[in-house]
């Protein structure tokens, strides 16, 4: 216990209340961490890494260049550090040197590609990185009748953390949704809580659509009825 780790651990008991697990939408909670994210006791920063990685992605993503973008390759490099890789591509997404973005954005479109692990966090980065370009790159992914469904569903998660993180891309993502929508209701569950969250009603003919048209799972029906009663108020 070094005098560093005895003053975190001092601050983070006496928010024992208010940064209980599971509360994580705090900007004070989220200030706090940021500021060990590049700290050099690797304890401190690991902890940091699993903070901003739980924290609400809106939220997390506004500690821009937070981590010097070596320190973050070299990470991700490191197989010994691939419990952090999550966080640390996420990071890699909000930094804004040339270097960073480059990287990532071979990285998502690879991610992309051949699906498989930090599928989503690569999404939200490219979605930083590349914006309409990534999510229309996402959508056609997302139409391909041969990508898992595990592979879709975070997909589809991914979309719903980018779009509340960047309202003005929403319209676009909705449109994606809608044309899943149209499709069945293998995804109709995850784009539903993301029309609950953005307060809109731009799905609402779509899933009123699978409601009348065929048996849905009795979990989806829940939030697709969720969704289209807080759109009509």
């Amino acid at each position: 216990m070094t005098p560093e780790r005895a003053d975190f651990f001092a601050a983070v008991q006496s928010q024992s209340e208010a940064w209980k697990p599971g509360r994580t939408n705090s900007h004070d909670r989220a200030v706090f961490f940021s500021t060990y994210l590049a700290h050099e006791d690797r304890l401190l920063r690991n902890t940091a890494l699993l903070e901003f990685h739980r924290a609400p992605y809106s939220l997390a993503r506004q500690f821009r260049d937070a981590v010097p973008t070596h320190q973050l390759l070299m990470d991700l490099r490191n197989v010994q550090r691939l419990a952090y890789a999550p966080a640390v591509i996420r990071l890699l997404g909000t930094q804004s040197d040339p270097e960073a973005q480059a990287f990532v954005r071979n990285g998502y479109k690879s991610a992309l590609s051949k699906g498989g692990s930090n599928l989503a966090d690569w999404a939200l980065a490219g979605i930083e990185v590349d914006g309409p370009a990534a999510i229309r790159l996402i959508g056609s992914i997302l139409a391909q009748s041969d990508r898992s469904q595990e592979d879709k569903l975070l997909l589809v998660q991914a979309l719903a953390a980018g779009g509340t993180a960047r309202p003005k891309f929403q319209t676009q993502i909705l449109e994606i949704y809608n044309s899943e929508l149209t499709k069945g209701a293998s995804l109709a569950g995850g784009i539903a809580l993301a029309a609950h969250n953005w307060d809109t009603n731009a799905l609402d003919e779509a899933f009123r659509t699978l409601l009348s048209g065929q048996e849905v799972e009795p979990g989806t029906m829940f939030l697709i009825q969720y969704a289209l009663g807080d759109a009509r108020n």
